[in-house]
């Protein structure tokens, strides 16, 4: 059995180019578990994972296992970093192709599933659009009720429940301006994908 733990604990204190050594040189003789951990560090180092690409034949189910599990293990972490470059992306009116570039070459995603999550971006970015419009009504009206329960409030009682509703107000306020801003940055990432390319 392999202690996974000391193995993790290994890669963390190679350098970048001892871990890109051991990913050229001796990738074929580790366990899938080692080779798991190794490219889980690649990605947080941000080095390139495109030596995944060069697996001989009888890797390639491990190569689309591997990327599976790194999907399942950090799944949030992994979606939200992905889907986060992929926006950024659109944003600057990046094409199809570029996006789906990066997603094999810089994610070492497989070529079916960056497909799929370009495919499927319209509708990410249209629940991002709603989710921010939502928390911008939210804000708004936090901050509507803080102030006016915090006026109403100042005729009657000390200054400390004023205070606070004053803040809460104000945190309504901050509320719906970031979310204000996220809602224009998706309204223009939508349009960035309707007039943009197909793949």
């Amino acid at each position: 059995m392999y202690d996974l733990e000391k193995i993790k604990e290994t890669y963390s204190r190679m350098s970048d180019e001892d871990l890109m050594r051991l990913a050229s040189e001796e990738r074929q003789h580790l366990h899938h578990d080692a080779v798991l951990l190794l490219m889980k560090e690649f990605l947080q180092r941000k080095l390139d994972v495109s030596w995944f690409n060069e697996l001989t034949d009888e890797k390639v189910q491990s190569k689309t296992t591997l990327i599976e599990d790194i999907k399942e293990t950090d799944s949030k972490e992994f979606f939200n970093k992905l889907w986060g470059v992929i926006m950024a992306m659109k944003q600057k009116g990046e094409p199809n192709s570029k996006v789906f570039e990066v997603l094999i070459q810089e994610a070492g995603l497989t070529p079916e599933f960056a497909y799929n999550m370009i495919q499927n971006l319209p509708a990410k970015a249209k629940e991002c659009l709603k989710e921010h419009t939502t928390n911008m009504q939210a804000g708004g009206i936090l901050c509507i009720l803080g102030f006016a329960v915090a006026a109403w409030l100042a005729a009657y009682f000390s200054t400390t429940f004023v205070l606070l509703f004053i803040m809460l107000g104000i945190s309504g306020f901050v509320g719906f301006i970031s979310n204000f801003s996220g809602k224009e940055k998706y309204k223009q990432i939508l349009d960035n994908i309707k007039a943009g390319d197909s793949l």
